[in-house]
């Protein structure tokens, strides 16, 4: 079943992306099933959630798409409101060339299940101090629609509009699901990153978890199962001894490098393999 839930959120958050550690007491964390970076939410947030049974299920599409093909009736809503909403590429919508919304996806190569996911900043800024300094926003301040349009908006009557827009946009292929708080798993603490690098997107990283399992994340999106094994990969790899740079690269490559598989925000599979060879060491 292909489904959109469109929630006002009440309560104060910082939202995980997928594949994000928590490595702080601060605020309370929780974590998506979506990739990209933490996002900050409280009353004033919208959220849109639109389930998938496969990228291509309402529109033709594949994994690397999704964001670019399901956000487009979310941009026709907002901009009802006055201002141009636009989408870019990377993982924001702009509007008066500021970042008002975040968005991103979840993927599973294995069964094609989907989901694209958007945090709407309406009065409560999605945003702020070291969130609002990453590499993707291009040094654009995020706004509020209420900062940028100088008055309140209705959250009630934005949700009504968004799920219109989907439902102009899908028919009866889309069901439009009651409104009730996303359910989020907590956050973890972990350990820092062993090692880590800026990307374009922000921040990617590979270490051992608390556990002491290694793992690979950050900033990024991808297909939550290839992410997987490549850990499990990595792992059986490791137990016959050290890894080096041709090795660990020819397993990323395994993992990534195939069809039906996505991976966005990394410049390379060797920036990621290079990453992987310093936490190993």
């Amino acid at each position: 079943m292909n489904t959109l839930s469109v929630s006002p959120l009440e309560e104060d958050l910082v939202v995980l992306g997928a594949f994000q550690r928590r490595t702080d007491t601060g605020m309370r964390c929780v974590r998506r099933t979506s990739g990209g970076a933490a996002v900050e939410v409280g009353r004033g947030t919208l959220h849109v959630l639109l389930t998938l049974e496969h990228p291509a299920a309402l529109v033709p599409c594949d994994a690397l798409r999704l964001v670019n093909r399901y956000v487009r009736p979310l941009l026709a809503a907002l901009t009802k409101l006055g201002q141009k909403a636009s989408y870019f590429g990377r993982d924001w919508i702009s509007m008066a060339k500021r970042p008002i919304a975040q968005v991103g996806f979840a993927h599973e190569a294995s069964t094609g299940r989907a989901a694209f996911e958007a945090f709407v900043a309406v009065s409560t800024p999605f945003a702020t101090g070291s969130l609002a300094a990453r590499a993707s926003f291009q040094g654009k301040a995020p706004a509020t629609l209420e900062d940028v349009h100088a008055r309140p908006i209705d959250v009630a009557a934005l949700a009504d509009a968004i799920e219109h827009a989907y439902a102009e946009a899908y028919g009866d292929a889309l069901t439009i699901a009651p409104r009730t708080a996303p359910r989020w798993d907590p956050a973890p603490l972990d350990p820092p990153w062993t090692a880590t690098a800026e990307e374009a997107i922000g921040e990617i990283g590979a270490g051992p978890d608390a556990q002491g399992t290694f793992r690979i994340g950050g900033d990024f999106l991808a297909s939550r199962d290839a992410v997987e094994n490549l850990e499990r990969m990595l792992a059986e790899r490791c137990t016959k001894g050290p890894a080096g740079m041709d090795i660990v690269q020819q397993c990323v490559e395994s993992t990534f490098m195939v069809p039906d598989v996505a991976l966005v925000g990394v410049r390379s599979p060797t920036s990621l393999a290079e990453i992987i060879v310093r936490a190993l060491r």
